[in-house]
This record gives structure tokens, C-alpha cells and sequence, in this order.
């Protein structure tokens, strides 16, 4: 037999071997070739999704509580109000290390994405730390915007965990936003006691004020037949005594009108 022909013959009989090993596979599985293998890659049995959906259920309080300080961060940093962010974001780090220490999930997929989500908020909440700490050569704009986006992708890995299990996503409890400026108090000052005004004296005239007057004594009558006396002017000058002088009979100061020395003028 020559070369060739031998070849042919080995040929033939790897076909053979190939064939008979086809036919031994197919009769071993019934015969059915729609029959699906096995792969690698499947999905979580539907007694593991149901523990997983309890497990998710049970951690639910945990979940609302991040989402309403997470949701308080964010609010206090478009504020710009550092006064309520800092014990938001100390909150949110005190839950977040919760989360990371929370019993495991019996599902290996389902665990990883909670966990990676708590690290996030985690992150979150050490880049608004250091707003206070000191963020070295990141300035305040950008440790606000990675504590931002650090929240985000915590959202995200969260809301890929609730479509996992099939379960609901955290609702936030809405914030009620009180502003609270930071109020830098003042130095103390030194009070000086008020020093009482006191009124000086208004100075005692010293030059007496010159007395009024006394009018001149009415000439004393004992009777009207011993003086002369004449009522009003008419009565004088009807007894012919008109005009009369200061000290002729008759004379008063009462009808002396202007007062120079001569009545009934």
C-alpha cells in the first residue's frame, strides 16, 4: 500500500471514530437536540432570589435612613449652609459603616452590590469631612462635587441592587431646610459705664431787680366835709376846680390820668 493510500485510510477512520462518538452523545440525552447545557454564567435559583428579596426587605430602615441623609447633603451643599452640612455628613458616615458591617446577603451578586454602594456613600462622606479636616490642594468646590458624585454612584449601585431582587428603592424623607448662617460672634467689648451728665448751676443773678413802684398814698380821709374830694373830673370842673395840682384840695392820683401832677387837665 502506498503512502497516499494510507493516509486516506487514516482519514476515514478519524470519521468514523468522529461519527460514532456524535451518535453515542445524542442517544445519551434522549435524543433531544433542543435540550439546554448547562452554563457557567446562570443566574441565582429562584430559592436564592427569595432570600435575597427577605434579606433586602429586612434592611430597608437602614436604606431609608442613607437616602435621607444623603438626600440632607446634598440640599445643605447647594445652601452652602456648612453649618448643617457637617452633622449631616458625620451622619451619613456613621450609617454608611453601618451598612458595611451589616449581615451578609445569601446571594454573592446581591451582596456586592450593597456593599459597593455603602462604600460609596462611605466615600461620600469622607470628602465633606474634609471641608473642615482640610482637603490639602482640593479646593471647597471640588470636595463638594466628589462628596456629590460619590452619592451618586452610591444611588446607582442601590438602585441596581432593588432591580436584582426586585424589590423598591429607598424613598428619602423630605428636609426641611432651616437656614443657619454661620454666625462668627464678636469680640467682646469693653464697657465703660455711662458717665451720669450732671447740670451745672445756672448762676445767682447778683444785681437785685429794682422794686416796682409803690404807688403814691391815697390822702387819707377821715370824713368828706373835713378835705375836699371830688369824685371824677366832671365833678371838678362843675365846682370850678378844674385843673387841679399835686397838693391843692381836691387832688388825687386816681384823676391824674398821665400821671404828671395835674388832674382834670
Amino acid at each position: 500500500m502506498s503512502p497516499q493510500e494510507k493516509r486516506q485510510g487514516c482519514g476515514c477512520l478519524i470519521a468514523i471514530v468522529v461519527a460514532i462518538i456524535a451518535i453515542t452523545a445524542i442517544a445519551s440525552s434522549g435524543g433531544d437536540s433542543k435540550q439546554p447545557t448547562a452554563s457557567v454564567t446562570a443566574g441565582p435559583s429562584a430559592t436564592s432570589t427569595a432570600a435575597a428579596r427577605t434579606w433586602y426587605d429586612g434592611s430597608a430602615d437602614l436604606r431609608g435612613q442613607i437616602a435621607t441623609s444623603a438626600a440632607a447633603v446634598r440640599q445643605y451643599i447647594a445652601a452652602q449652609d456648612g453649618t448643617s452640612l457637617q452633622p449631616a455628613c458625620q451622619t451619613l458616615a456613621s450609617l454608611a459603616q453601618t451598612a458595611r458591617d451589616y449581615p451578609a446577603a445569601p446571594d454573592a451578586g446581591v451582596q456586592q452590590l450593597f456593599h459597593v454602594g455603602a462604600g460609596y456613600y462611605a466615600d461620600a462622606a469622607q470628602w465633606c469631612d474634609k471641608i473642615w479636616t482640610g482637603g490639602g490642594s482640593v479646593t471647597l468646590a471640588e470636595l463638594w462635587e466628589r462628596t456629590t458624585n460619590a452619592l451618586d454612584n452610591g444611588d446607582q449601585r442601590w438602585r441596581e441592587l432593588a432591580q436584582r431582587v426586585g424589590g423598591t428603592v429607598a424613598t428619602a424623607v423630605p428636609v426641611t431646610m432651616v437656614p443657619q448662617p454661620i454666625v462668627i460672634a464678636p469680640t467682646p467689648a469693653t464697657i465703660t459705664p455711662a458717665t451720669r451728665a450732671t447740670t451745672a448751676p445756672r448762676p445767682v443773678a447778683t444785681t437785685p431787680r429794682p422794686a416796682d413802684p409803690e404807688p403814691e398814698p391815697e390822702p387819707v380821709e377821715t370824713t368828706r366835709s373835713s378835705t375836699v374830694y371830688y369824685a371824677n373830673c366832671s365833678e371838678a370842673r362843675a365846682a370850678g376846680a378844674a385843673p387841679l395840682s399835686r397838693g391843692e384840695p381836691g387832688y388825687r392820683s386816681g384823676l391824674d390820668r398821665d400821671g404828671d401832677g395835674v388832674a382834670c387837665e
